[in-house]
């Protein structure tokens, strides 16, 4: 095996050999979100100058976007089967969702909470991974992939941009946002002890549908860390554009887009596939025209005095939209 090659995806009924299974990337997995939560934990309680929290904060945007992409680049090496995805699934989804409801049922406060909080944290990526497992081990066409990726980033673009996309409606609910998306922190010149700051969310789709695209290109033998650097790159940007603009922008599209162009000549399609493709974009094209021609759902007015409303500063940006 040379510097740059890659495990080999096991085929069906293939013998496991020790030669070909690494463990590292699970390794790495399972470090780099640990690595996340102590980092979580110790903003809950170290207070930074105000010079430079501006960009202190871009500095812990930038990471906490790159280093689970770099994660589930990492884990995606293993040769997954159906069974594993189950496994992840049922572990993150306790874990979390467990951990959330212990928090709402005890009322926990300071660093206990911040501590359940973070431990929470952990099992998201683990059943988005799971999922995530579940869909790439069961591609059986590399070539499936490309009319997957342009119905993902246009129905994305359908759910975070238009008015009458959930997505829209999910972004201004904190509380759900909690459960179903990975916070990314920030510090602060005098933190709340025990309980970092959030400033974005990261959409649980984006880390299901990273898993699935990263298991679809190791199995089939294409272009992995080259598709990895190019979506650090391209999700650097869109971070950059959309903590400069607070706008809620859908992940999904760069990530499609990227997965695209850097196995482009991995593709092959024939004529049929072709048409079938240009089906798909067509009515993904039709919904996202449908849905932004939409009027707006009108909001009710909320009895909750200006006295009593959460302030402006604490309500946080979604750097990558969550995605149904």
């Amino acid at each position: 095996m040379t510097e740059n090659s890659y495990p080999r995806q096991l085929q069906p009924n293939e013998p496991v050999s020790a030669s070909l299974v690494s463990h590292r990337g699970v390794r790495a997995f399972v470090c780099i979100f640990l690595g996340m939560f102590l980092v979580r934990l110790a903003l809950g309680y170290v207070p930074f100058p105000i010079a430079i929290l501006p960009y202190l904060n871009v500095a812990l945007a930038a990471g906490f976007l790159a280093l689970p992409v770099y994660a589930v680049f990492r884990v995606a090496e293993y040769p997954w089967k159906f069974f594993h995805g189950f496994i992840l699934i049922a572990t993150g989804v306790a874990l979390q969702f467990g951990l959330l409801a212990l928090d709402d049922r005890l009322k926990l406060q300071g660093s206990l909470r911040g501590v359940v909080i973070g431990l929470s944290q952990l099992g998201l990526p683990l059943w988005c991974t799971g999922l995530g497992v579940l869909l790439g081990a069961g591609v059986k066409d590399k070539n499936i992939l490309i009319p997957v990726s342009i119905f993902l980033a246009v129905y994305d673009m359908f759910l975070v941009l238009t008015p009458v996309g959930p997505t829209s409606q999910l972004l201004k609910n904190t509380k759900i946002l909690q459960n179903v998306g990975m916070s990314v922190p920030k510090a602060e010149a005098a933190p709340t002890v025990g309980t970092a700051a959030i400033q974005a969310y990261i959409g649980m789709a984006d880390i299901v549908f990273l898993a699935a695209f990263f298991v679809a290109i190791f199995r089939f033998q294409m272009r992995a860390k080259e598709t990895m650097k190019a979506l650090l790159w391209a999700l650097s940007a869109y971070l950059i554009f959309v903590l400069g603009t607070g706008i809620s922008m859908p992940a999904l599209v760069p990530i499609g887009l990227v997965v695209l162009i850097v196995n482009r000549k991995e593709f092959k399609l024939s004529k049929d596939e072709w048409a079938s493709t240009g089906v798909v974009a067509a009515l993904g094209i039709a919904l996202l025209a449908w849905g932004a021609t939409r009027p707006k759902p009108v909001e009710k007015k909320s009895a909750v005095t200006d006295q009593t409303q959460q302030a402006p500063a604490s309500k946080p940006t979604t750097p990558l939209a969550p995605s149904k």
